[in-house]
């Protein structure tokens, strides 16, 4: 099995993932959404990447303006 540690940062992640989720479904907007979990919003596109979702991302968070930055 896994280790205590390995355990306890999965643990985390599924946490820091239902935290983004939970703030995707409540808000309106990606600076809504980011500014109730207090990061900032290349953070933000950072973890829906990391997390694989933006096929959650509601449709009017994908409008233009609301884009990620080009890296």
């Amino acid at each position: 099995g896994k280790s205590k540690g390995a355990q306890f940062w999965d643990n985390v992640a599924m946490a820091e993932k239902a935290s983004v989720l939970n703030a995707l479904r409540s808000e309106a907007t990606i600076t809504r959404v980011a500014r109730k979990l207090g990061i900032v919003r290349s953070q933000l596109y950072r973890l829906i990447d990391r997390y694989e979702l933006k096929s959650m991302l509601p449709r009017r968070m994908s409008q233009k303006g609301t884009r990620h930055p080009s890296k």
